[in-house]
């Protein structure tokens, strides 16, 4: 390349550059955009390299430095209440201890500890960003459909990728199983999306008796079941019945009425037979697998012995957790601090490798769930750590309640809890940038609605 094409592309950078500066909210869009349509999404589907999935913490880094500008030029200003940036700040502060702590006892690389961290800095900086630049709608039922329409727009995406594989021969899977994953790189943030907005439209329905959008909210419910059907998740049938169940139960419990009990009642068992024939009769029948419905085999998935010879598959996903307790209490310093932050992580950007990753062998696939990977990697402080981060934000969340009469701000925040915990156990649910998003989102929703009435009151 040719001084002149140096020279041209630079200066369109520094343009491309200074125009972001100037509009950071502008930025916040891309940056939101880039999360729910992943660009991980293309490696995945056209071979694309990797690489292009960090364009959000390229964006994250200048939103960072935006924020400290404005902030030190007294265009921003701290919030009255700091409370729940005190919260996010801590839980990524003990983490970055944890870290530090574990790179003293371990060979672990630096430049992997900074990478894995990546993932909290993301969500700080969607939180702040989202927070003072207002990109988002900040009352409650549009904070609903904003997130009800992202999963709607699932059902195109998972459609395609199912017909692709399906009916057109793409060989990119044998089946379309846990494969459709709509605009993400992975099934995993399909499934929270789904599972999130299915338990915020029926929240809705029991609270507001209203619709979401300009449909029946059960219809609705049925057009978010859609992707988790094309997507074949063997586990979502589950986490749809919990979901369902959480919501009728709390909503029951806030009621305290013995007739919408009985109604509550009713919808629950009608609402578990119809996910149950619907998972049933379009996928497992179909694809032939109605004996995953035994309960020795679901045991088995889970729990699948790891002590084979020739450690030719991954660890099931209980095991992992077994195993990863396993390795960490070798000394009571790694069943503290665990092994070390990004040991079983990789990135072709730096061209580095954790130590303990591996593709075949005693430790493959110990990383597959957040919790076995939380504790091998942080130990029993990392998992106690995160325990308190979602506490913390529950207490938030009631102390916003408060404030308002027949809110819905604690309901909600009990159902992204429930679907975060859900996949908790089932994948690195923190990998996923659209469930950083809507925990950001929520965060600074309620912290605005929390400014907003210590404003009317003072």
């Amino acid at each position: 390349m040719d001084s002149k094409k140096i020279t041209l592309i630079t200066r369109r950078g520094i343009s491309i550059i200074s125009f972001l500066f100037l509009k950071p909210r502008m930025v916040t869009y891309l940056l939101i955009f880039s999360c729910v349509f992943d660009l991980g999404f293309f490696s995945r589907w056209f071979e694309v390299p990797r690489t292009i999935a960090r364009f959000p913490y390229f964006l994250s880094i200048l939103l960072c430095i935006k924020l400290c500008i404005d902030y030190f030029s007294f265009k921003i200003s701290a919030p009255r209440n700091i409370k729940p940036l005190k919260i996010i700040l801590r839980f990524i502060a003990i983490l970055i201890f944890i870290s530090v702590i574990s790179l003293f006892y371990s060979n672990q690389s630096i430049a992997i500890v900074i990478f894995e961290l990546r993932y909290y800095f993301l969500l700080l900086v969607l939180y702040l960003s989202i927070y003072y630049y207002l990109p988002l709608p900040m009352e409650e039922e549009m904070f609903i459909k904003s997130l009800v329409i992202l999963g709607l727009i699932q059902i195109p995406f998972t459609a395609i990728q199912y017909s692709a594989v399906m009916f057109y021969d793409v060989h990119l899977s044998v089946s379309p199983l846990d494969f459709s994953s709509g605009t993400f790189s992975n099934y995993t943030a399909l499934v929270f999306l789904q599972c999130v907005d299915v338990g915020l439209v029926l929240l809705y329905q029991l609270r507001r008796n209203h619709p979401v959008l300009i449909i029946n909210n059960y219809f609705l419910i049925l057009l978010l079941m859609i992707p988790l059907l094309l997507s074949n998740s063997r586990s979502a049938m589950g986490f749809v019945l919990v979901i369902f169940m959480s919501v009728i139960l709390r909503q029951t419990y806030v009621k305290r009425d013995f007739v919408f009990f009985l109604r509550s009642f009713a919808l629950m068992i009608f609402l578990s037979i119809a996910t149950f024939a619907l998972f049933y009769f379009l996928f497992y029948r179909k694809h032939g697998f109605s004996e995953q419905l035994n309960i020795g085999y679901i045991v088995e998935y889970f729990f699948r012995p790891h002590d084979t010879v020739a450690y030719n598959y991954e660890m099931a996903r209980g095991t992992s957790i077994l195993v990863a307790m396993k390795l960490i209490s070798k000394s009571f310093t790694t069943m503290i601090f665990g092994v070390g932050s990004g040991s079983f992580s990789e990135t072709s950007l730096l061209g580095v490798r954790g130590q303990h990753l591996q593709v075949s062998g005693p430790l493959a696939g110990l990383e597959r769930i957040q919790v076995s990977k939380t504790l091998v990697e942080y130990g029993l402080m990392g998992v106690i750590n995160f325990f308190i981060f979602f506490l913390c934000i529950f207490k938030h969340a009631r102390t916003v309640a408060k404030y308002y009469s027949e809110s819905l701000f604690l309901d909600i925040y009990i159902v992204i809890l429930i679907s975060v915990l859900l996949l908790f156990f089932y994948a690195p649910v923190f990998n996923a940038n659209i469930v950083l998003l809507v925990i950001a989102y929520y965060i600074a929703f309620s912290h605005y609605n929390l400014g907003e009435f210590n404003k009317q009151v003072f």
